[in-house]
């Protein structure tokens, strides 16, 4: 907030140096007296130089404002599309840095230091951290994620989890509907180094994801709301119910039997706790072996589907190359009886043609015949002629001689 305070100030003392600078100008042209306005320009211009200056200093202790906030353009985080393999993790991811993991959206949002608040539970290795987590469903189907799913490393040594907050139940467990979204938080019992590392690993499928959020000191909030630090109350087993009775020998009896209500209390708290911790955990268990189960049923009706889809997919083919094999056949059948259609018209027409050479053969040898006989005859003819011509003479010759 001081930032803002010396911007106003700086402001107000650059008008007012511009002012004097003007009247200190307007004197000097004048050439009246313009000394006294004259050192005023110079001592505004100094408070205003100082005033700019403690501007970014101030900068560096303002949690409610940064350079980065006033200078620099807010930009929105990419999502970052995680592999398929575990070979090809995401790594070096910084706060605020989403990706997408089958469909999920998951963000660690914020990272902060907290002390204890339930007057019992000590951080044993010194810091208690603070990690926030956000998630949301990018897809039609129904997102399952649990706190299983992350874990906090230092140098590659898991970090225990923190069970001794007032609001902390252990774990989470997050079933998203599409487009809806979910937060929560864990705590983790670490010591004090310069980096941590939230790791991922879900396997929603047959498919690994993993990745890594690297998480700096720096980085780090701290939260001050609380009246006790790990220094001014070091680690020490609770105080039992004999014990507060011991070390207070003088309670009347009503604050004798509110601290006997108050324990019974405590532990009739605890008791429901842990009863609503174990349903809660059973009742996840079994949401999520029904959802395990559902998406099982869903896979095997999925595989029956694609299966009946591609049983009807080969029959059809079955069908069509059955369809086409008997197009084939019939088209040589046709071909086939038009050849011996076209055969049988041949040898018709041969054997046509063959009947009429014969009809013509015999037709010569007749006329040979006739030419033959008629030959004959007419040999015949001209024997009998020559044969007669004697005898007609003679008869010539006798009929001569009686005359």
């Amino acid at each position: 907030m001081s930032s803002i305070l010396f911007a106003l100030l700086w402001v107000i003392i650059s008008i007012a140096f511009i002012t004097t600078l003007v009247i200190t100008v307007v004197k000097y042209a004048k050439e009246k007296q313009y000394s006294s306005y004259l050192v005023s320009t110079i001592l505004l211009f100094v408070i205003g130089v100082i005033s700019f200056v403690f501007i970014f200093v101030s900068l560096s202790f303002d949690k409610e404002y940064s350079y980065d906030q006033l200078f620099k353009e807010d930009k929105p985080k990419q999502v970052k599309h995680i592999s398929d393999t575990p070979k090809k993790d995401l790594k070096d991811l910084k706060i605020g840095d989403k990706i997408s993991v089958d469909g999920l959206e998951v963000t660690v949002t914020k990272a902060e230091f907290v002390l204890p608040d339930d007057g019992y539970s000590y951080s044993q290795n010194g810091k208690i951290l603070k990690i926030n987590y956000k998630f949301k469903n990018l897809e039609k189907d129904k997102k399952f994620i649990d706190n299983s799913n992350f874990k906090l490393t230092i140098d590659g040594e898991v970090q225990p989890q923190f069970n001794g907050m007032k609001d902390n139940k252990g774990g989470f467990q997050h079933q998203l509907d599409k487009g809806k979204s979910g937060s929560s938080y864990l705590y983790y019992d670490v010591v004090d180094t310069d980096k941590y590392q939230v790791e991922m690993d879900i396997k929603p499928s047959k498919k690994i994801y993993k990745a890594n959020w690297n998480i700096a000191k720096k980085d780090i909030k701290e939260d001050l709301n609380s009246g006790r630090t790990s220094e001014e109350a070091p680690p020490q087993e609770p105080q039992t119910y004999e014990q507060n009775t011991v070390q207070q020998p003088n309670n009347s009896a009503e604050e004798q039997r509110k601290l006997d209500e108050a324990e019974k209390k405590r532990q009739q708290d605890a008791k429901d706790k842990a009863a609503k911790e174990e349903a809660d955990k059973k009742s996840a268990e079994d949401e999520k072996a029904r959802q395990e189960e559902a998406d099982k049923k869903a896979e095997d009706e999925q595989a029956a589907k694609d299966k009946a889809a591609e049983d009807e997919k080969q029959q059809a083919a079955e069908d069509k190359a059955a369809e086409e094999q008997a197009a084939k056949d019939k088209a040589a059948e046709q071909q086939k009886a038009k050849q011996e259609q076209e055969a049988e018209q041949n040898r018709r027409e041969e054997q046509a043609a063959a009947e009429r050479e014969k009809q013509q053969q015999q037709q010569q040898e007749q006329a040979a015949q006739r030419e033959k006989e008629r030959a004959a005859q007419q040999a015949a003819q001209k024997e009998r002629d020559r044969a007669a011509e004697p005898k007609q003479s003679q008869r010539d010759s006798n009929s001569s001689e009686e005359r």
